[in-house]
């Protein structure tokens, strides 16, 4: 297919997919996403010490910037699996830049935090892995309950192989077909696609809550 009838074809796709997402949801939290990690940066960049001492701004620009609009951008293509896997990184990755401060915040920059902090949790007994990061994260931010529930379900059923296939075949059988994304991309979405767009909304409610729960964001904007 020639590059530009493809560019063309994907483009009505995206288009006919962001009209079907106002039209069914409420409240786009991909989008609300997207314009937290703007105030983010935006509160943050005046600080010139923090692009190099901090791990968390280093989390909010080359991470969160683009990943949240990698997920707006997986969604208008139809590529939903996509969209839970990069929200599964900014939960590991938000876990481990709060804590690498966290822990050494006298650093002069980011990096040699997170090296050193990589070389802490190989210390610890028994090991600490990034799902026990999210578990700590949880307790200290009041939202055990919700994080540990949303982690366990992208990992499961969006990143380990077969509780990715169960998804499909489960979804396969409440729709007596395969999911649209389970064919070429970029595809349109449709109603039978909700269900599944309603649970990635809910999932990043909650990382937004987890945003403001370790202070990327002013509790006082909200």
């Amino acid at each position: 297919m020639p590059q530009q009838k493809w560019t063309e074809y994907a483009f009505e796709r995206m288009e006919e997919n962001e009209n079907f997402l106002k039209s069914n949801l409420e409240n786009d939290e991909v989008i609300e996403l997207i314009n937290d990690a703007i105030d983010i940066i935006s509160q943050k960049s005046e600080n010139k010490n923090l692009w190099t001492k901090s791990s968390k701004y280093f989390f909010s620009h080359p991470i969160l910037l683009p990943s949240s609009y990698a997920i707006n951008t997986h969604r208008l293509t139809g590529n939903l699996p996509a969209c839970f896997r990069e929200l599964r990184f900014l939960f590991e990755s938000l876990a481990f830049c709060h804590y690498a401060e966290k822990e050494f915040p006298n650093e002069d920059f980011f990096i040699e935090q997170m090296k050193n902090y990589k070389i802490f949790l190989k210390k610890q007994k028994p090991r600490k892995t990034i799902s026990q990061l999210l578990v700590d994260l949880g307790k200290d931010t009041g939202t055990e309950s919700e994080l540990n529930r949303v982690y366990e379900r992208l990992s499961n059923e969006w990143v380990h192989t077969l509780g990715f296939a169960e998804k499909v075949v489960a979804l396969t059988s409440d729709n007596f077909q395969l999911p649209s994304w389970a064919w070429i991309l970029p595809i349109s979405l449709d109603e039978k696609d909700l269900p599944v767009i309603i649970e990635l909304n809910d999932y990043i409610a909650i990382f937004r809550k987890l945003l403001r729960k370790t202070s990327y964001i002013d509790e006082k904007a909200f």
